[in-house]
């Protein structure tokens, strides 16, 4: 498959997995993880495997009556057979049971894997800050520098990951 096909092949898996999220749709959410031991998220300090992030996932859209959200710019990296990075800076609304509405944004990186014809998330790496922590007008620009650094560092993440999974596959 060609680089531009990869592109545009998770650009859609994106807009589709941010869908399910603006839906509360905990199945369709946790259809997007790869069912694998190597699954991980590193979450704000946290490492949770398949199970818990489900589980964490469902008690969140329990509690929300909505969440909306964009990821820009996305970038996404090809880094070989069957695997791409894709990095963002996001920003989110999210507004609970009772009405308060919460306001963050962060970065992330996801890492995609082909498995049986579908690309699935194998690796996922959030970090949120909440919107009350913004300083003036200069924190888009920090946000961004902060959000390029982060995929610069989690490329290298993902690389790592690739090298060690080719040779556990050997």
């Amino acid at each position: 498959m060609e680089s531009s096909q990869i592109e545009a092949v998770i650009s859609s898996r994106m807009a589709d997995y941010l869908a399910a999220w603006r839906g509360l749709d905990v199945d369709r959410i946790a259809g997007f993880y790869i069912d694998s031991p190597q699954f991980r998220v590193y979450a704000d300090g946290e490492v949770m495997d398949r199970e818990a992030l489900v589980s964490l996932v469902a008690d969140l859209c329990d509690s929300l009556q909505s969440i909306d959200g964009k990821w820009e710019p996305l970038e996404i990296t090809p880094l070989g057979d069957g695997i791409a990075l894709a990095g963002s800076r996001f920003t989110r609304v999210l507004t609970d049971n009772e009405g308060n509405v919460m306001r963050d944004w962060g970065t992330g990186t996801w890492v995609w894997t082909l498995q049986d014809g579908e690309w699935l998330l194998i690796h996922r790496m959030p970090g949120t800050c909440p919107r009350e922590n913004q300083i003036g007008e200069a924190l888009p620009n920090r946000q961004l520098l902060l959000a390029r650094s982060t995929v610069r560092w989690h490329t290298a993440c993902a690389a790592s990951y690739l090298a060690r999974s080719r040779t556990a596959n050997r």
